[in-house]
C-alpha cells in the first residue's frame, strides 16, 4: 500500500528495513511510521535503500550512544552531548530520570508534536543534533512531524 502511495517500492523499503528494522525496534519506533518514514525519506531524496536505511541506523545508533553515556559518534565521531541540551531548551526530555532515558519513540513523537512552533534556528539544532552532520539533509526530508499522532 505504501509503495502504491510513494515513489518507490515495497522492496526499496524492505532493504532500507533490514539496515535499521532491530534498532528501532529496540528503540521504541512502531513499524508502521518506520515504514513512513523509510518511503518519505525514500521518495523524496531517491537516494539508494541502503543508505536510507543507514541514515535511520545512525540516527539510532546516535542516541543509544547518549544512552551508554558515550557522548561521540560512534560513527562520525562528531561530539552529540549537545543532543540532551538542544532538547532541554525545547522543553522536550530525553531522560525519564538521572538514570533513565525515555523511549526513544515517544521523544520523537513528542518532537513531532512540537516541530511547528519551533523556529528555523530550533529546527536546523533539532536535526543537527539527532543526525549528525553528515546525515542532516536526510532528516530534514523525513518529516517525521507528519507522523505525529
Amino acid at each position: 500500500m505504501v509503495d502504491q502511495e510513494a515513489a518507490t517500492t515495497a522492496g526499496d523499503i524492505a532493504t532500507s528495513m533490514s539496515y535499521v528494522g532491530t534498532s528501532a525496534k529496540s528503540a521504541g519506533i512502531d513499524i508502521n511510521k518506520l515504514t513512513g518514514y523509510l518511503a518519505t525519506v525514500l521518495e523524496v531524496s531517491q537516494g539508494g535503500s541502503e543508505q536510507v536505511g543507514t541514515f535511520m541506523k545512525t540516527t539510532l545508533a546516535r542516541m543509544s550512544a547518549i544512552k551508554a553515556g558515550d557522548l561521540i559518534d560512534p560513527e562520525s565521531s562528531e561530539d552529540i552531548s549537545n543532543v540532551e541540551t538542544t532538547l532541554s531548551g525545547l522543553g522536550i526530555k530525553l531522560r525519564d530520570s538521572n538514570s533513565e532515558f525515555r523511549n526513544f519513540g515517544e521523544v520523537l513523537d513528542e518532537v513531532a508534536s512540537k516541530w511547528s512552533s519551533f523556529s528555523s534556528v530550533s529546527k536546523a539544532a533539532v536535526a543537527s543534533s539527532f543526525a549528525g552532520t553528515r546525515q542532516v539533509d536526510k532528516f530534514r526530508i523525513l518529516k517525521f512531524w507528519d507522523f505525529a499522532e
